[in-house]
This record gives C-alpha cells, structure tokens and sequence, in this order.
C-alpha cells in the first residue's frame, strides 16, 4: 500500500484534480472488488458507503495512513462489523 501511494502521490499533478471524481472512482473500486471478491468466494462487507469518505486532499497528504482510513470504513453508519 506504501508503494502504491507514494506512486499516486509521484504521478498526481494539480491539472489533475479538476478531472478526478472519487464518488465514480469509488463505484467502480467497489465493483472490482465485488467481483474479484466473488471469483472466490467472498463478498463485500454490507453496508460499505456508496460514495468515498475521503477528499481527494486527504488521499494525496504524504500523512495519509491506509489503517486510519481501513478504521473509518468500519465505523461508517451502516456498515457491518467484522
């Protein structure tokens, strides 16, 4: 995850924000995963949001911590509990 994000924060510029729709990102993000997630098996926690809690300020901070971000997913309203 680490790598991943120093990626995106490598290949973010500021003409980029204006195109970025992290609600679309977030929707498509989920079908990914409902689909890998199925192919074995598996299934989405119920109740994930159904758009992205984060800014897009936020997940380009060199401060952004994917476990803080994992824990405001399971406290969201409505989503299940592990």
């Amino acid at each position: 995850m680490v790598a991943f994000h120093n990626a995106l924060l490598d290949a973010f510029t500021p003409s980029m924000a204006q195109k970025i729709d992290l609600d679309v990102l977030w929707r498509r993000a989920m079908k990914e995963a409902e689909a890998a997630l199925k192919d074995d098996g598996g299934a989405l926690a119920a109740g994930l949001p159904e758009t992205c809690l984060f800014a897009l300020e936020a997940l380009l901070s060199e401060a952004f911590d994917f476990d803080e971000a994992l824990a405001s997913l399971r406290a969201s309203p409505g989503t299940a509990r592990p």
